[in-house]
Order: C-alpha cells, then structure tokens, then sequence
C-alpha cells in the first residue's frame, strides 16, 4: 500500500450493530502490493519518510537518526536551518502539559522545543539540533574540569525547570547533549517521562515510569502504583549519570531491578575507585538515600565554589552471622537476607518460627531499618495468624532480586515473564488466585503493590475467574483495565477496539475473545475484529475461522466480512478462493471499492491470469479517476509479462507522474521494459534514476544497467 493511500483510505467497521467510520484503515491490499517486472527478483513496496508537515511548517527529512521503543528520531532541515524531528509510535505521546510549558521556555543549558503538532495520526515534536551529540557519545570522561562544567550546567538547567514546576525525571548520558559541533556547551533535553508540579505543591503523585539505572531509590516505592515524587529524583539521577561518565560503564548492568533497587535503598551504590576525592563527595551527596538529606541546587553551587558540605551517606554493613539451625550434621548459617530468605524457603517450618519469635526482627534491628520495619508489619499487623503467607511475603521482601516462583517451578522477574506465566497455566490460576493469599498477591505485596494486590483480590471475587485473569494478565502487560466492568460483553469489545487502534493485536484478541465469550459466541462485530487482529499478526488461518464464524452469524450479506476473507486467502497463497471471495464482496456491495478490484486483480495476476488482472485494475484506476499509482504499476507489469512492453511502459508513466518522479521501482520497472524493446540507452537512464533514489543501495538495477552496457558496447564494438 502505498503512502498517499494510507493517507487517504477510511474504512468501515461495525460497531455494536451499526456501521461507522474507524478513521483507521482496516481493509487490507493483499500481499501482492506493488508487483516488480523485475528482471531479477519481484520488490516489495518500499515506504520512506521524505517530510513532514507540521502546523503548515514543512520539514524535509535528510536522516534517521535513532530509533527507541517509543518514537523515530530524524534529522530534518526547514529552509537553512537543521531541527530534530521526534515521530512518536501511534499508541504513545508525550504529557502535553510538559510540552506546552517546555515550547514557552528558554534557557541557554535546555534543548529548545520548536513546535509540536500531529502527522499521520502520530504525535511529533520539533526540537533544537544539537550538533555535537550527546554525553554517552563521549564517555569516559576523565577531565575533571568538563566534569565540573558539565555538573555546573546541568543543575543550572534543573534548578530552571525545578523553579517552573517541571522534574524531568530521566536524566541520564543519552540525555544531556552538546549544542554545538565544539562539544563545549552543554544542554539538558528529552522531556518525554517528565512530570508537572501543581502550582504550590512540593510533590506529584505520578506513575513510574524511570529508567531503571539512575532512577532514585524513592521510584521504586508505591502507592496504589503511583510514586511520590520530587525534585530530588534529579538530583541522584544526576549522581548515578557522573559515575557513568566516570567510568565509562554503566552502573549496575549485571543486576536486575530489585538487586539494583535493593542496593540503592541500603546506599551501596558502589563509586569508581579512581574517582577524584571531590568527586566522591559530590557523587555521595547526590546518593543520600533519604530525599530530604540528599544533595540539591544550593549544596551543588556550594561544592562547585569549593566550599564544605557535609553529607549524610549511610552504607548497610556487612550483617552477622544468622545461625538458622541443623538439619543432620549440617549447621544452617545465613550470612545476609538473601541467603537467609533462600533458608526460609527451604525449611518452611525453620523459617515460621524464627520469623514469628522474631528473631529475624532483632537480627535486622539495627542493620537495615527498612527491612526491620517490614519484618515487623508482616508478623503484626499484615499475617500475625496465617504463618505461611507472612513466611512467603517475608522471603520476598528480604531477597528483593528474587522473581515470582510460579506453578511450574521458574522464577519470573518482570510484569510481561509473569504474565506469560499466568496464560501458560490459566486454569490453575483460574482457582488459585481466588485465595486471598496465593503467593502472586504476596508477592506483588512485597513489591509495594499491594494497591494493586487487593484490586486483584477483589476482582477475583466479583467476577468470573476467567474474565478476572484476563484483567490481570493484561494490567500486568501495562493495560490497566481494573476500572473497566468486566461483566459486560460491550466494555470488553470496546477495549479491544482501542487495543487494536493502538496496535497492541494480542491484547486485543483477548478482549475479544472475553466478548465473545460473555454473549456466548453471538456477537460477529467482536468475531470480525478478532480477525483483523489475526490479520494484522500474520495469522491468516485463525483470521479465515473468525471471518466464517460472521458470515454465518450475519449468513454471509455484508461484503466487508468476504472481502477480508479473501485478503486472507491471498496471503495464504489460495488465489482461487480469494477471488471468490473477492467476487461476492463486490457482489454483495463493494462494486465501487477500488480496492476490491485492485486486490482481486492481484489476485489473478499471481494465477498467471494476467488479462482478467488488466481488468481489474482498469476497474479500480477508473474508480480513483486514474490516481492509483499502486494498480498503475501493478498493470503495467502484467503487460511486461504478456510481452506488451510499449503497454507497459506507458503505465509506469504514469505512476512516475503520480509520484513526481520519486518511484524508484517504477524507474526500474520501466526500465526493464525499455530493455526488452532494444532500447538500452533509454533504459539505462531509467536504471539511473532508481540507483539515485536508492542513494545507490539497488542492486538489482545496478545489474541490469551492466547488462545493458554490456549489450551497448559488443553492438559498438
């Protein structure tokens, strides 16, 4: 499909018994896309972002410059001038309320945001170039005079966005850039997770969003999943940031995230030997594990003029020997809490009575407060009667790396490994997670979700398991769904309809299914989505069942069902069939459907029924008033294959005219054809053409060139 068809095309879905306008094209071209003549192999479509337009601005795309899982980064240039181009995925988009207090500030140490706006139902920020890259593109740094700029501009930068209410939450090497080519000055910049301070607040409850490695330990702490923040997390960002600029390393990358939070909730973040002495008291400043005793702006400025701070940085010492006990001759020592939960979990009865007699409390007392103070709760307030779950929840808090010991005997660290779990073994925890202590609850407890620990409790009493798991398969892969009414068959097809717009497909094959399931299979709108969702992951035999179980619910009268069977069929590689269903689609009431016509032409083009494809694409160019580029060079090359190159060539005219030149396939294409009539001069123009829109990268034009060449110079010869 090409570009100014996806553009354009609107698609209808139904909705709840009616038929509306998704805005999202549905409907799919089949596989055929653009067919390539090729003297060589066939091509598929090639799609590239050439510019974009942005409040009435346009910017022409000279680069890609990176790629992250939440947007393309370009290059892009607007008259003389060079700006970032930041093209969010559809399903993401930055908190507005940041961008528009970012777009109204200016400061000499923060990338200026230029504009922001929508292209192609996609969010896209305009921002200042920052020609000499970022921090991580340098490091190590071992100068300790940049280091002290570097620190200098940063926290000016701060105490700027800190003053207006904005914490940017993320600073990190890959976010501190250098303005200009000479890498001198320095800037703070990607705002994406940031958070905005109500007008006389301190603090904002936010979600937790962080990355992970200079994240402050305070963001691993929940309330109902939200953390409370405040300016502070920047300032140990910036810490954790100098011991990777440092060392060249990042900080903690053999660890996972509750070791790594573990270790910066005791303070034993560990600092480069070899760091300068001044350094070491900055980057411990920074570290302070408590928020309010943690470094800021003012003792920043007061170290950078050389003055003395003091700092309040606490380490957890080594812990003593826990003697657990003997089984046989063995003597059963622990020698931190990770080596006594691992105890705890093997002798369960062992590890109940050390833990209700409270000998494990008096043993954490005065080693770490923390976990003394979450020893306690359990034993008094959370489980005081039931012994096993305050053992479990126990054995979790006191090894903050150890993942979720599932069913099946594995341990799952993070929210997506969990939720595999769970599916893999749904109907045992279709009964298991009824019980108000099963070990995933406790678990989630002693992560600092027990917010979200009782919703879970609570759906599981109220609801049907299997919808209840559902829920929290799909909460724990990022949907929140707890406040949805999982009993009612409407709310679940309509998540699955934003599931599939964002297009997160298997989520919303769930949703589906739960609509389905709750109407007792009597609902083709959630049946026909459900396959275009098995569509769109490439899963075009459960795409087909979904389509024949709405076209005998609705006894086969509405044409989209058949024309979306017989895409299907097509990617199948089951032509006959395809037009089949083609033909009733048509029939029934997409005679006027361009893209009926054209996917049923494909369809017998790749039969070899090359004149009835001509048809069909006559069909469908007559029905666009001849701007179909896509059936244009589809038709031409059915004539190439009858051997009616002059034909040929004069559709791949046109789409070179419909695309203002920039086609390179259709370059190519014609070029082929241009060959086969013994006009090799011609050709190779056209070969030319194709190689400089591939910026050379075509390698089967360059071959047919040479080929004709070769041709030219023995006729010369």
């Amino acid at each position: 499909m090409s570009k100014e068809d996806m553009n354009k095309e609107e698609t209808i879905r139904s909705v709840n018994g009616e038929i509306i306008s998704s805005g999202v094209d549905r409907t799919e071209r089949d596989s055929g896309g653009i067919i390539s003549s090729g003297v060589g192999q066939n091509l598929a479509p090639t799609i590239s972002l050439n510019e974009i337009v942005i409040n009435g601005e346009r910017y022409i795309i000279t680069q890609q410059l990176a790629t992250s899982g939440e947007a393309e980064v370009f290059l892009a240039k607007r008259g003389n001038d060079e700006y970032v181009i930041k093209l969010y995925y559809p399903s993401f988009m930055p908190k507005k309320e940041i961008i528009e207090k970012l777009k109204g500030l200016t400061h000499p140490d923060i990338i200026s945001i230029i504009d922001y706006g929508w292209y192609q139902n996609r969010f896209v920020e305009v921002m200042e170039y920052a020609r000499g890259g970022s921090l991580y593109e340098k490091i190590p740094i071992k100068d300790p005079k940049f280091l002290k700029q570097i620190v200098k501009e940063v926290v000016n930068a701060l105490e700027f966005c800190h003053s207006r209410g904005i914490i940017h939450r993320d600073l990190k090497p890959q976010n501190i850039f250098f303005r200009d080519s000479s890498q001198r000055d320095i800037v703070i910049g990607d705002f994406g997770i940031s958070s905005v301070l109500d007008e006389g607040y301190s603090k904002r409850l936010t979600g937790q969003a962080r990355t992970l490695t200079y994240a402050a330990p305070e963001l691993f702490q929940s309330i109902r999943g939200k953390t409370v923040i405040d300016k502070e997390v920047d300032y140990y960002s910036l810490g954790i940031t100098l011991i990777h600029l440092w060392s060249g390393e990042e900080p903690f990358k053999d660890l996972g995230e509750y070791g790594v939070m573990r270790m910066k909730m005791e303070g034993r973040v560990e600092i480069p030997e070899d760091m300068p002495n001044e350094f070491k008291t900055l980057v411990k400043g920074l570290l302070v594990v408590n928020p309010a005793k943690r470094w800021g702006y003012k003792e920043v400025q007061k170290w950078l003029n050389g003055e003395v701070v003091p700092v309040e940085y606490e380490v957890i010492k080594e812990y003593p020997p826990f003697i657990f006990g003997k089984v046989g001759n063995e003597e059963l020592v622990a020698t931190d809490p990770e080596s006594l939960a691992d105890l705890m979990e093997k002798y369960e009865e062992l590890g109940k009575r050390h833990l209700y007699r409270r000998a494990i409390s008096e043993w954490l007392k005065n080693k770490n407060q923390y976990l003394y103070t979450a020893i306690e709760s359990i034993i008094e307030e959370e489980y005081p009667r039931d012994q096993r779950a305050g053992l479990i929840k126990a054995i979790y808090v006191l090894d903050s790396g150890r993942g979720f010991k599932g069913v099946d005997g594995n341990r799952y660290s993070t929210p997506e490994e969990i939720a595999k779990c769970l599916e893999e073994n749904f109907s045992y925890y279709e009964e298991e997670l009824k019980k108000e202590t099963a070990e995933l609850y406790l678990y989630l407890e002693a992560r600092g979700y027990k917010g979200e620990a009782d919703k879970f409790r609570k759906l599981f009493k109220n609801a049907p398991s299997g919808a209840a798991l559902n829920t929290l398969i799909l909460s724990l892969e990022g949907e929140d769904l707890l406040i949805i009414d999982i009993n009612d068959p409407k709310t679940w097809y309509k998540k699955g309809i934003e599931f599939y717009d964002l297009g997160k497909y298997e989520r919303a094959i769930k949703c589906f299914d739960e609509a389905i399931k709750l109407r007792n299979g009597d609902f083709p709108d959630a049946w026909y989505n459900k396959g275009l969702a098995f569509y769109a992951l490439g899963r075009f035999d459960e795409a087909i069942k979904c389509y024949d179980e709405v076209i005998k619910l609705r006894k086969g009268d509405f044409p989209e069902f058949w024309y979306n069977k017989g895409n299907a069929l097509s990617k199948l590689g089951k032509f006959k069939e395809a037009i089949e269903c083609f033909d009733k689609a048509i029939k029934l009431g997409k005679r006027d459907d361009p893209d009926a016509w054209y996917n049923k032409g494909n369809a017998f083009y790749a039969l070899g029924r090359f004149d009835e494809a001509i048809k069909c694409y006559d069909e469908a160019i007559k029905l666009r008033k001849g701007d179909f580029p896509d059936a244009w060079n589809n038709k031409g090359n059915a004539f190439y294959a009858l051997g009616k190159f002059g034909e040929a060539i004069k559709c791949f005219d046109e789409v070179i005219k419909l695309r203002k030149g920039n086609d390179p396939e259709a370059w190519f294409n014609k070029g082929n054809a241009l060959y086969y009539l013994f006009r090799f001069e011609e050709a190779i123009k056209c070969y030319d053409e194709a190689i400089r829109l591939r910026n050379g990268d075509y390698s089967e034009a360059l071959e047919a060139k040479n080929r004709a060449l070769s041709i030219l110079n023995k006729w010369k010869k």
